[in-house]
């Protein structure tokens, strides 16, 4: 997870799915009287992207009122529907996908609509009132998830970090252009709808990095989506070595798109005051 573990109860989106034991899974949520997928977990930034909605269409394509579930294999209406949802995936998701659920939860500000999907069946969640008031606070409280990942590390961990055996090699990740790069054929006009894609898309990107890169190595996030990547290691760690970690680690946000990784090497640190001032600078 890195040096600064999160406070019990205050998992991301990412990490409540992950211990959920979901497969792939968005939740679709108000913006500006549209629908957009907001929170998202093993969701490629362009199935993101197409996730743009209206409510009345939410609102007609959904006949229970509890879990919809659709498969490939349906016939008549059912099959109908499946076909209606694919246009919320990326071309390659549209011919992988296999099972798709829904559920439409009422809110005090409208509704949202929580989706999960897979290439296989999906075993449904109970709809338990903590399973529904989760994703009503996903949905709609502005709680800063990643915070401990943009504080310094205090000096009483510096013992904890093995400065007296190995330097720490430092990166700078521009997630900023790797997402627009992603997004870059995907019409997103109006300005809060792209942000708030954006933002689903940049949340994923440090919860895989944040499972990629464990204690003691260390990942902080700067202003402007700059991603600083510190790395605690004998072997020599290349710039390119980096970026075809990166490739991996991402693939599922990236999908078939074949993006660039901006990284900057920025040398090394060998105690903790030059590391802080890696990452404050």
């Amino acid at each position: 997870m890195g040096l600064l573990s999160h406070i019990a109860g205050k998992s991301s989106f990412g990490q409540w799915a992950f211990a959920s034991g979901f497969e792939h899974c968005a939740l679709f949520c108000p913006v500006q009287e549209m629908m957009a997928i907001k929170k998202a977990y093993r969701t490629d930034a362009v199935t993101a992207a197409s996730s743009v909605s209206t409510k009345d269409f939410w609102k007609g394509s959904l006949p229970e009122n509890g879990w919809n579930y659709f498969l490939r294999e349906d016939s008549g209406e059912q099959k109908q529907y499946f076909s209606n949802f694919l246009q919320f995936f990326s071309p390659d998701w549209k011919d992988r996908i296999n099972a798709v659920a829904f559920i439409k939860i009422p809110c005090a500000r409208d509704f949202i609509v929580f989706m999960l999907f897979s290439e296989k069946e999906i075993s449904l969640p109970i709809n338990e009132n903590a399973f529904l008031d989760k994703l009503s606070a996903f949905a709609f409280e502005d709680e800063d998830y990643y915070s401990d990942y943009k504080k310094l590390i205090p000096e009483s961990k510096e013992a904890s970090l093995p400065f007296a055996t190995l330097k720490a090699t430092v990166f700078e990740f521009d997630a900023t252009s790797f997402i627009e790069e992603l997004l870059s054929s995907c019409k997103l006009s109006e300005p809060e709808l792209k942000s708030v894609i954006e933002n689903a898309v940049y949340e994923q990107i440090i919860f895989y990095l944040s499972r990629a890169f464990i204690f003691p190595n260390h990942i902080f996030l700067s202003e402007n989506k700059k991603i600083k990547i510190a790395l605690f290691t004998n072997e020599s760690f290349s710039l390119d070595l980096l970026k075809s970690e990166l490739s991996i680690i991402l693939k599922e946000i990236s999908g078939t798109n074949r993006s660039k990784f901006i990284v900057n090497a920025s040398g090394k640190a060998s105690s903790l005051k030059e590391l802080n001032s890696f990452f404050a600078n």
